[in-house]
């Protein structure tokens, strides 16, 4: 085996694939007219509802209001995506918009992040099986 398919293989086990995103306007005002499930907290807003397909779908809001510079904007969106990716919430057919409240994320350390989204997902879940 190549390195380079190697690196390719990693990259590709990495990736955030477009069936794991809402990707268009009526996807995500389908979420805002008809919340099933919120949770929040000082941090963020999570909306979800169920859409009748075998995989989660995320959509982020992340305003320049709240984190100004581009690049503590899209590191939190790094963390969302891959705390997303990893946990199980991906496996229960939710569309899932992750709202950003504060400018006070950027105190925030990666862990400390990764942990709050943890709990949002463990709420999620745990709401979405009552539901059932």
């Amino acid at each position: 085996m190549s390195v380079a398919s190697v690196i390719s293989d990693i990259h590709t086990a990495n990736k955030f694939p477009k069936t794991l995103r809402l990707l268009n306007s009526q996807d995500f005002q389908a979420v805002f007219d008809k919340v099933d499930f919120k949770s929040r907290d000082s941090f963020f807003i999570c909306l979800a509802r169920t859409n009748g397909l075998a995989n989660s779908r995320l959509g982020l809001i992340i305003p320049k209001k709240h984190l100004k510079r581009a690049v503590d904007r899209n590191q939190v969106k790094r963390i969302i995506r891959e705390s997303f990716r990893t946990q199980p919430i991906s496996q229960f057919g939710l569309d899932i918009i992750i709202l950003a409240r504060s400018n006070s994320i950027v105190k925030l350390n990666n862990k400390e992040l990764a942990d709050n989204l943890r709990s949002h997902w463990s709420r999620l879940i745990k709401k979405s099986k009552a539901n059932v």
